[in-house]
């Protein structure tokens, strides 16, 4: 009986968070295209909806999307993303009306944006089956749920119409399972484990409640890395696009 081969995650293929970082870096110092991918990583949008973004939206922190069934669904932007993107766009004579546009100054397609991030990830060797526009919503996911463990939170912000939906997103892929196995054979993993141990769970759980509580009124303040300071009020959850 011929043996099966382990089938490989889809999430084998989502940039890895060192990449990403490397290309948004990358990409802001050739004044290209940094902003799509920082949207794309920060928010969990999907490109047709990165898309319907308006320089108005980023004044107002969030983009109200009409879904199946009469839903309305709103997309997030951090603060510190919005203060560093409104000044950009306007200075490039981008005053009122969509932010992503074509050196025509058309609305760029969700192919035009692919290709061009497919150009940039060969220039800057990344691979390119991991740039695609899709993958960097997944990229959101895996880090939101690396920072903050709340997948019911992650299905809300990501519009998913079912948690199970949202559970792809708990699976390792195989390099992470590699990696956290070579970890737990040298010891490495259980040594960080008991250096935190007593000191993790009291800053953690007041967090978690504080979330819990303020889970649909309060949302509006995750978004990004976790070192980005917010420009006005208290934040929940801090940046996942510091560098």
């Amino acid at each position: 009986q011929p043996v099966k081969e382990q089938k490989k995650s889809y999430l084998d293929t989502v940039i890895s968070q060192r990449d990403y970082e490397r290309m948004k870096r990358r990409l802001k110092q050739d004044g290209n295209m940094d902003f799509v991918i920082r949207f794309l990583g920060a928010t969990g949008a999907r490109v047709s909806e990165l898309l319907q973004i308006k320089i108005e939206d980023l004044r107002l922190g969030y983009l109200e999307l009409y879904t199946k069934g009469g839903k309305i669904r709103r997309l997030y932007f951090p603060r510190s993303l919005c203060a560093e993107a409104i000044p950009w766009f306007m200075e490039r004579g981008t005053r009122s009306g969509f932010i992503f546009l074509n050196q025509h100054g058309n609305l760029i397609s969700s192919r035009g944006i692919e290709l061009r991030l497919k150009h940039f990830a060969k220039l800057y060797k990344i691979n390119p089956k991991t740039v695609y526009p899709h993958l960097f919503r997944h990229r959101f996911a895996k880090n939101f749920l690396k920072r903050f463990n709340d997948i019911s939170l992650l299905a809300d912000l990501m519009g998913h119409d079912s948690i199970e939906t949202t559970r792809i997103y708990l699976t390792r892929s195989s390099q992470e399972q590699k990696a956290l196995l070579d970890r737990i054979i040298t010891g490495e993993f259980t040594k960080k484990r008991n250096r935190l141990n007593g000191t993790v769970p009291e800053l953690a759980i007041p967090l978690l409640g504080l979330i819990v509580q303020s889970r649909f009124a309060c949302n509006i303040n995750y978004i990004e890395r976790f070192t980005a300071p917010c420009l006005k009020t208290p934040v929940i959850f801090r940046s996942l696009d510091a560098r």
